[in-house]
């Protein structure tokens, strides 16, 4: 696996911060010495993400709580700033849809994307609610200019490989 430069300032200059072992390979934590960025490096591969995604990625029953209220607290800054109850709501990294099940109690019309098939699979079994099992990019929602009336990344950024093309 490649070291990459810093994504942000494309610098080759960083120390580490953490080591972890997954995936059954290595990854470091590190930190940019010129412009403070955190990273993982080196970066894992679309197929290690799908594959990770799709065996490890589960939400802890005590994280459960903490989902549904962040959800309403999203959702009630999203009402203070107009959004009506007939709004279309997509949400980015939709993971099992505990979000995208407050949008549907709260009358709003939720869609979403997750690259997880098992979070898909659950979201369907639990609450109903179909997502995309696909990256964003590849998504039926891609082309729709003015279709929604809000788009929600939660928990999203710091899983990006590559802001810079996203």
């Amino acid at each position: 696996m490649d070291r990459i430069n810093c994504p942000l300032c494309n610098n080759k200059n960083f120390k580490i911060v953490l080591k972890k072992d997954d995936l059954s390979k290595y990854y470091d934590l590190v930190k940019c010495e010129d412009c403070g960025l955190g990273f993982i490096n080196p970066l894992p591969t679309e197929e290690d993400l799908t594959k990770y995604y799709n065996a490890e990625y589960a939400v802890p029953e005590y994280q459960k709580v903490k989902l549904i209220k962040k959800a309403k607290k999203v959702l009630n800054l999203l009402k203070k700033y107009g959004l009506d109850s007939n709004s279309k709501i997509l949400e980015i990294g939709a993971s099992h849809g505990f979000f995208l099940n407050e949008v549907k109690k709260q009358g709003f019309t939720p869609y979403g994307v997750e690259l997880s098939k098992k979070a898909c699979d659950n979201a369907k079994k639990y609450f109903g609610i179909n997502i995309e099992n696909v990256d964003f990019l590849q998504s039926s929602f891609i082309n729709k200019k003015e279709y929604f009336d809000a788009v929600v990344l939660l928990d999203v950024l710091e899983h990006l490989t590559n802001q810079n093309e996203n």
